[in-house]
């Protein structure tokens, strides 16, 4: 900073000390802009969501078969086909459910272990591979929040399934491919935007084929 020679030496501390106030009122609101420009971390808060144990159940299975396509019509044909089974076989929602999928029902799966650990709290489930975000959460809650409202609208009497008949069956399109080539034959039912293959799966066994496997997951 340049002063006059004659300039008495009180006016030059002041001069420095208002330079100094204005460079730390400089950084100071630089620092808030870049504060201000940088998102916060979006990290799961663990609050439990009201649903039903077997809604919780349903959504496992909806997750294990569709991921996290919260858009797509499998959790709405899923509980299509367990509501079918129990409308043949009797027995409770949960039981069918169970049966159709006993290794994630049943805490004996291999694969994708941290299905298992899904639950009403939202936590990253043990084992999950990529990190928990808000994006992954969300999912989760809505599904679980799908799934509650479907069984409800079955209590109701006032489901809506999203396919063109009661179907029996699921699986992958690998999975009925793989049927199909052990003599099955799967007749496929029109069930919305779906990730997986709903219908009607027929043993080879049955006469001329007319006996079908009610409620039988493709993949076994």
């Amino acid at each position: 900073m340049f002063f006059p020679h004659d300039t008495p030496p009180f006016f030059r501390i002041l001069a420095v000390g208002i330079g100094l106030l204005g460079i730390v009122s400089f950084v100071r609101c630089a620092s808030s802009v870049v504060a201000q420009d940088v998102e916060p971390v979006d990290e799961p808060v663990d609050e439990p969501v009201v649903v039903e144990r077997v809604a919780v159940m349903l959504a496992r299975s909806c997750v294990s078969e569709r991921s996290w396509r919260v858009e797509s019509s499998d959790c709405a044909a899923i509980a299509a086909v367990v509501q079918t089974r129990v409308s043949i076989r009797g027995g409770t929602f949960e039981d069918s459910l169970r049966a159709l999928a006993p290794r994630l029902h049943g805490g004996t799966t291999t694969r994708r272990r941290w299905l298992l650990d899904l639950d009403a709290d939202a936590h990253r489930p043990e084992g999950f591979p990529v990190r928990w975000n808000g994006r992954n959460r969300d999912a989760w809650i809505a599904t679980m929040f799908e799934a509650q409202a479907h069984l409800e609208a079955i209590r109701d009497d006032n489901f809506a399934s999203p396919c063109a008949s009661p179907p029996r069956a699921w699986g992958s399109h690998a999975d009925v491919a793989r049927r199909r080539e052990r003599g099955f034959r799967f007749v496929e039912i029109e069930c919305g935007d779906t990730h997986n293959m709903f219908g009607r799966l027929y043993s080879p066994r049955s006469i001329r084929g007319e006996l079908a496997l009610d409620g039988a997951h493709a993949s076994r």
